[in-house]
């Protein structure tokens, strides 16, 4: 799964609808815990609490002591989210080549992180995405 850089840049780049309007093909929406994942998560955390505070800290080599403690805001492991991304197919597009390069896109994604210390095991994510379901106008 290896994708050129044009067929990101497709989902991305402007495409001109008119003279002055410009949009993309990909647009995506935010993602909202699920009611079920708020549920769990407050039976576990408290009231109105959605995420943990992890402490952590380095060990210094030459004395065997912590040092640089620092504290991080995370979501818990298994919470779910429920998202949409919308993909807008023109004239001329290739819809299943860009639904494809969607996929793989979302796959890579699963193989890296989302948001900041990745390096560290945060971030990771599994995503669950329905087929693409047609909608005209």
């Amino acid at each position: 799964m290896v994708l050129e850089r044009d067929e990101i840049r497709c989902l991305f780049e402007p495409v001109s609808t008119s003279d002055e309007l410009k949009v993309s093909r990909c647009i995506f929406r935010d993602a909202y815990l699920t009611d079920e994942s708020k549920e769990e998560l407050q039976k576990h955390l408290g009231l109105g609490t959605f995420t943990e505070i992890k402490a952590e800290n380095s060990i210094d080599l030459l004395n065997g002591r912590a040092a640089n403690p620092r504290f991080i805001e995370r979501v818990p492991r298994g919470a779910k989210f429920s998202g949409e991304i919308v993909l807008q197919i023109y004239e001329g597009d290739d819809a299943e080549q860009l639904k494809e390069v969607v996929n793989d896109a979302l796959k890579m994604l699963e193989l890296n992180y989302l948001g900041g210390s990745g390096t560290r095991g945060y971030g990771r994510v599994e995503i669950h995405s329905q087929d693409f379901q047609k909608v005209e106008f």
